[in-house]
């Protein structure tokens, strides 16, 4: 299963992630194009942090084991090729994005959203922090 998590800053996307993990085993993939890959280290375009103990921080809020991609056509031939683990990104909210992956099986696009003051007061802790 892929399931694809998007919506505005602040909303929660990290925090379904973190849960899915945690009570579910499913993979963290985040997507950030501006994520710097030394591509002799890592294969396929992502760079794997350690899946062992604290990971990335996902989308700015907690720490997850994560796997980053910089384009959607290597997060694809990834999950493709392990189409029997469950994974869920975070980070991929254009929909041009989102039509190059959604070739899987079970895909599902999931929008996360929260009131507009519960995620302004989100953004100021996370600022404080």
């Amino acid at each position: 299963m892929l399931i694809c998590l998007n919506g505005p800053w602040c909303s929660g996307k990290s925090t379904v992630a973190r849960l899915l993990h945690k009570h579910l085993h499913f993979v963290v993939l985040q997507y950030d194009p501006s994520f710097a890959i030394d591509s002799s280290e890592y294969e396929e375009g992502c760079a794997e942090s350690e899946l062992s103990g604290e990971g990335r921080s996902v989308d700015g809020c907690g720490q997850v084991p994560t796997l980053v991609f910089q384009n959607p056509m290597s997060l694809s031939a990834y999950t493709t090729k392990r189409w029997q683990q469950h994974f869920v990104i975070v980070g991929m909210n254009r929909l041009d994005e989102v039509f190059k992956i959604r070739k899987r099986p079970i895909f599902w696009l999931l929008t996360v959203d929260a009131p507009t003051m519960l995620r302004y007061e989100r953004l100021q802790k996370r600022d404080e922090e």
